[in-house]
Formats: structure tokens, C-alpha cells, sequence
């Protein structure tokens, strides 16, 4: 496997990575939840930051096959 050329631009530009770095953050946190609430009363946030973290998930595969300004490799032509 071997990075592109321009994969510093797709790091901090792509909306793709932005989603999947949110999905993440919301699956730490929603286990960080789920551990805790077996000691407190955090029941539903746990649950609910895995069902936004699922859907920041599906929507950065979404974002990754769409074309972004500036990323696109049809952009670069015009």
C-alpha cells in the first residue's frame, strides 16, 4: 500500500476523513458511556452516540465517493 501524492491535501481538506473521525470519537466515547453506566445513571447516551457515530460512519463512505472541490482529480483538469 502506498499513500497518493496529495494525501496531506485529502488529511486536512476531505470531508471524508471529517466524518470518520467523528464516527470514531462517537464510538470511544459511546464505549466510555457504556462502561460508566454500568457504575451510574448514563443509560441512553451511550446508545445514542453509537447510533450518530454509525451514521457520521455511512455518511464519511458516502462523502468518499462523491466529488469534493478541490480534491477531485476532475477539478485539477479545469
Amino acid at each position: 500500500m502506498q499513500l497518493g501524492a496529495d494525501w496531506k491535501a485529502v488529511l486536512t481538506k476531505a470531508w471524508s476523513v471529517r466524518l470518520f473521525a467523528l464516527s470514531v470519537m462517537c464510538d470511544v466515547l459511546g464505549i466510555v458511556f457504556a462502561v460508566r453506566g454500568s457504575f451510574s445513571s448514563v443509560e441512553g447516551a451511550s446508545l445514542w452516540l453509537q447510533i450518530v457515530g454509525a451514521l457520521f460512519g455511512a455518511a464519511g463512505f458516502i462523502a468518499r465517493f462523491m466529488y469534493q472541490r478541490d480534491l477531485s482529480p476532475e477539478a485539477k483538469h479545469e
